[in-house]
Formats: structure tokens, sequence, C-alpha cells
């Protein structure tokens, strides 16, 4: 599979006439983006929506963009609040009938317990820092107010689930499913 920005009329050496038949699949993320062309193969011309080096957090999609989500045959999301700005795009194109697949929905995910957002999350109950170490828990709200998506302890989840290789890999397995029904 290539991997094109929104940006890009097509992605570079493709053939317009090749993409015929394809899966117009959109990603959220560069990350999720070559996971998804390399899972999807020729099957598929998957889409990056950010650019590299944009903050997941505050990325905000253009007018073209959104068309492009609401165009898909399947748009593939981190989840867990990582893309803030885009939870209403993303249920608006779930709304218009476009499959939605969140990473998050297909691995165990981890908390983060009272660390800042450049530590590493909680694993165990063994941690070796205690709750009150590292004072209030940052990810209680986001920059423009909303709450993070919580786990059942309450505690923030952590989105990050591409810095895992297991969980990664629980992600790949459910994503070829996916996309193996949307091509059959």
């Amino acid at each position: 599979g290539t991997v094109a920005r929104a940006g890009d009329a097509a992605p570079v050496g493709a053939d317009p006439s090749a993409s015929a038949g394809r899966l117009a699949i959109v990603a959220t993320t560069g990350v999720l983006a070559d996971v998804t062309s390399h899972v999807a193969g020729d099957d598929a011309q998957v889409t990056a929506l950010m650019p590299a080096g944009a903050d997941p957090h505050t990325f905000e999609a253009s007018a073209r963009q959104l068309a492009l989500m609401q165009e898909a045959d399947l748009i593939v999301a981190n989840g867990a609040n990582l893309e803030e700005h885009l939870g209403g795009p993303l249920a608006e194109a779930a709304r218009a009938g476009v499959p939605v697949f969140l990473a998050t929905d297909h691995t165990e995910t981890l908390t983060f317990g009272g660390h800042s957002h450049d530590e590493r999350p909680e694993t165990s109950e063994h941690d070796e820092h205690g709750p009150d170490e590292h004072g209030p828990d940052e990810h209680s709200q986001t920059s423009d107010g909303h709450d993070d998506e919580r786990s059942a302890d309450g505690r923030p989840i952590d989105p990050h689930v591409w810095t895992d290789p297991t969980r990664m890999a629980d992600v790949v397995r459910a994503l070829g499913e996916r996309i193996g029904e949307l091509s059959g």
C-alpha cells in the first residue's frame, strides 16, 4: 500500500488508474497510516490526515480532510481521546455510515497513575512511585477543558498504544481482520 498525505493529490509515483477497486482508508496519524498501509498492501489507498510532526492532541482537520473522512471506506484512528479535536468529525463520519476502527478498542490499555505526560504509564500495582510524588494528575483535563478518557477505576487512559509492540500486534491483527472483511 501507499501512504498519501491529505494535502497530496496522489501518492508519489502512483498510477491514478491503479486505485480503482481499492479501499480508500483514512488514518488519523502517520504511524497509523504506515501500519495500515503495510497491513492492507495493494488492497487499499491509505491517506494520513496529520502531517509529520503534527501534535495529535491539537490537530484540527481542514474542510478537505473532513470530506476525505466522509468519503472513506474505513477510518483508522487511535482513540482514547488522542485525537482530541477529531472526536466530532469521527462521530459524524460514523453516523454517515463510514466504519471507524479505533486502535484502543483492540488492545489492553494502560493508565497514567499520577505520572506526568512524559513519564511511563502505570502497568502494575508495584509502581516505584507513590501517588503523591508527582503532584496533581496532569491528565485530568485536556487543554480545552474536556476530560480525558478514563478507565473503570477512574484513572486517565494512556492513548499511546503505538509505543508498545505487543499492544500494536493486537491492533495489527484486528485491523487485518477488519480490512479483510471490507475487501472481501
